[in-house]
């Protein structure tokens, strides 16, 4: 059942199930009757573990501030410009994301795009509404995946928080993380209720902001780490803890 853009129910994929091939939109908000959010993700190259936060990956920056190629309005596929990465990137990797028209101040959802080779210098993309501004050479683009597109669990404290799996997920599977609501995660340190948690420097953990000298544990107050979580209850140093995630 769907109201509008929001679906309810019918989903093709259980929250405790993963999957070889994509069975929802990528991003995808799902709400439980209890209130629990969830997204809709892909595990990137490395197999994700249940109970520890994910991450999104750092942004390849030969997808920015590339030179327009002509379409005009009302297009809905798109060839995009990027530098040859070096990479490859599996058909649909942008799907979920946005182009972004950095000087008309704009940006389209992506519906599908093309295999990206390690020496292509393009990239041809479905949107899924058509361009209501036409895209010049003097227009500059930019690429702009999913936040849940190849997510990791790092020990990079300065990142995109992007939920928690409750099931062990294989590498390049897709799965429901879970971003909002009662939850559990792997704590550093011992956080009290009501305590603001963020992505530590032990992988998949969450430190206290401004914590005592632990593993992982964050010091200081720095404007780049993100509060994700707000402890639910008394923790224990390297085990998982009641927490109420706050990323959606």
């Amino acid at each position: 059942m769907a109201f509008g853009n929001l679906k309810v129910d019918g989903w093709a994929q259980g929250l405790y199930e993963i999957s070889s091939t994509r069975k929802e939109v990528v991003g995808s908000l799902r709400i439980t009757q209890d209130g629990r959010k969830y997204r809709y993700a892909k595990a990137g190259a490395t197999a994700l573990v249940a109970g520890k936060m994910t991450a999104a990956p750092v942004v390849d920056t030969d997808f920015y501030h590339k030179t327009g190629v002509a379409h005009s309005i009302g297009a809905t596929e798109i060839t995009v410009t990027i530098v040859a990465t070096g990479t490859a990137y599996a058909e649909d990797y942008f799907s979920g994301g946005y182009l972004l028209l950095e000087d008309e101040l704009v940006k389209y959802p992506i519906l599908s795009s093309g295999a990206i080779g390690t020496s292509d210098t393009s990239v041809v993309i479905q949107l899924a509404e058509p361009l209501h501004v036409a895209i010049t050479a003097s227009i500059e683009t930019q690429l702009v995946p999913s936040p849940w597109m190849a997510v990791v669990q790092n020990s990079t404290e300065e990142c995109i928080a992007t939920g928690v799996p409750e099931v062990a997920v294989t590498a390049s599977y897709y799965c429901w993380v879970q971003t909002g609501g009662l939850s559990h995660c792997l704590t550093i340190s011992t956080p009290t209720v009501g305590t603001m948690l963020i992505p530590s420097s032990t992988t998949g953990g969450l430190g206290v902001l401004g914590g005592v000298a632990a593993s992982g544990a964050t010091l200081t107050v720095e404007t780049d780490y993100p509060y994700c979580a707000i402890a639910w209850g008394s923790g224990t140093a390297s085990d998982a803890q009641p927490v109420f995630l706050i990323i959606d």
